[in-house]
This record gives structure tokens, C-alpha cells and sequence, in this order.
């Protein structure tokens, strides 16, 4: 069965781009514009891995995280943080919330490939 990851991202060329990666190598994608919809897709859907930006508008990507470890409708996926904004004080502050991850955009293709193989083999 194909892993399933949900890319959640205010822009939609960035979720299309990082869709489109995704496809390529195999998985189902699906995708949210908003922490909202993250959060329907979550409650419905079986999730192996979240890509989630981390500056979003209606709910953030710390609020997503926080929603995520109380909501008991979500069964916790791998939660991989994106964002332009890279500093090893957010970074921190993202993997103490809850994230397993942090990524810097724009994502090159081999680094995205070699970060979602490593997650995987921990849903194996």
C-alpha cells in the first residue's frame, strides 16, 4: 500500500511543486491550503507523513502540531516543518511542539527524496 503524505501549505505553487515531487516518487499525495483543512483530511484519512509550513493564515503550523497531539480523531503522523524562515532557535522550538523535522524552502528534490525515505523506514 502507498504511503500517504499530506502536504499543507498557504501557497499553492509550493504544495503543487512539493506534490508533484511526491508523486514521483511513489506516494498518494494530498494536499491543504490551511490548518483547517489539515485538520478535516487528519480526522478522515490515515497520514504517514505531514509537510507542514509553519506560517499559515486561520491556524499556524505550531497550532496545527498542538491540535494534532490533543485531537484523539487524529491518529499522529511524522510532522515535517517547512519554512523560508530557517533558524536553529525555531527549529528547536518546532521539534520541542512536536515536529520530527524541520525543512528550509525552497526543498531541493534530493534532499526532500533522501528526508521522506528516512521518515519512512520509521512507518515501516
Amino acid at each position: 500500500m502507498k504511503k500517504h503524505i499530506l502536504v499543507v501549505d498557504d501557497c499553492e505553487d509550493v504544495r503543487f511543486l512539493l506534490s508533484l515531487k511526491l508523486n514521483n516518487l511513489g506516494l498518494e499525495v494530498s494536499e491543504a491550503c490551511d490548518g483547517l483543512d489539515a485538520i478535516e483530511i487528519l480526522e478522515n484519512d490515515e497520514v504517514d507523513i505531514l509537510l507542514l509550513d509553519v506560517i499559515m493564515p486561520k491556524v499556524s503550523g505550531r497550532e496545527l502540531i498542538q491540535e494534532i497531539h490533543k485531537n484523539e480523531k487524529i491518529n499522529r503522523p511524522i510532522i515535517i516543518c517547512i519554512t523560508a524562515h530557517y533558524d536553529d532557535e525555531l527549529s528547536d522550538a518546532l521539534i520541542k511542539l512536536g515536529a520530527d523535522g524541520v525543512l528550509t524552502k525552497p526543498i531541493k528534490g534530493d534532499i526532500l527524496n533522501s528526508k521522506i525515505q528516512e521518515f519512512l523506514k520509521k512507518t515501516a
